[in-house]
C-alpha cells in the first residue's frame, strides 16, 4: 500500500500536467485557426471556366475544416514548411491543384507547393453565402487592397 499511494500521486500529477498542457496547445491553435483580430479580405477571383468573382476570403483549409484565417501553409522545392500571411500576398497566380505562384507586396513571385491542408478557400460571397472554393478550380486569385478608412 506504501508504494502505491506515490505511484498513484506521480500518476495523477503526470496526466494534469499532460492536460494542461493540451489545453494550452488547444488555445494556440484554435487562435490560429480563429484568427484572432482577424478580418476577412476582399479578393477578386477568376475560375478556370473564366467567371469571375468577387468573394471575401475567410481563411484556408481541407474540405472538411477550415485551419487558417490569416495565412496559408506552403514549400518551395527542397525547402521546408513556411507560412506566408495573407497581409503580404497581393495575389495567387499559376495555380494548379497542389502549387500556386505567390505574389508578394514587394512584387516577388514564389512558387510554392501549398500543403493539403490548405487547399480549400473559404469565402464569403456578395450576397452573403458561405463557400469552399477547391484551389484546382481557380486561374487566380487577387487580393485586393484593404478598404481605406475615412480621413477626418
Amino acid at each position: 500500500m506504501r508504494r502505491t499511494i506515490p505511484m498513484l500521486v506521480s500518476l495523477v500529477l503526470t496526466a494534469a500536467w499532460g492536460l494542461a498542457a493540451d489545453t494550452n496547445l488547444a488555445t494556440t491553435n484554435d487562435q490560429t485557426r480563429s484568427g484572432v483580430g482577424h478580418t476577412s479580405r476582399a479578393a477578386h477571383v477568376t475560375m478556370r471556366d473564366g467567371t469571375c468573382r468577387d468573394v471575401a476570403l475567410e481563411g484556408v483549409g481541407c474540405p472538411v475544416a477550415i485551419c487558417s484565417r490569416v495565412a496559408i501553409r506552403s514549400r518551395a522545392a527542397g525547402a521546408s514548411l513556411t507560412q506566408t500571411n495573407f497581409d503580404d500576398i497581393s495575389a495567387l497566380e499559376g495555380i494548379n491543384s497542389a502549387e500556386v505562384v505567390l505574389v508578394l507586396k514587394d512584387g516577388s513571385k514564389q512558387r510554392r507547393s501549398v500543403v493539403s491542408d490548405n487547399r480549400v478557400l473559404y469565402v464569403t460571397t456578395a450576397d452573403g453565402r458561405k463557400e469552399k472554393i477547391d484551389l484546382g478550380a481557380i486561374e487566380s486569385l487577387n487580393l485586393l487592397p484593404p478598404a481605406a478608412k475615412d480621413a477626418r
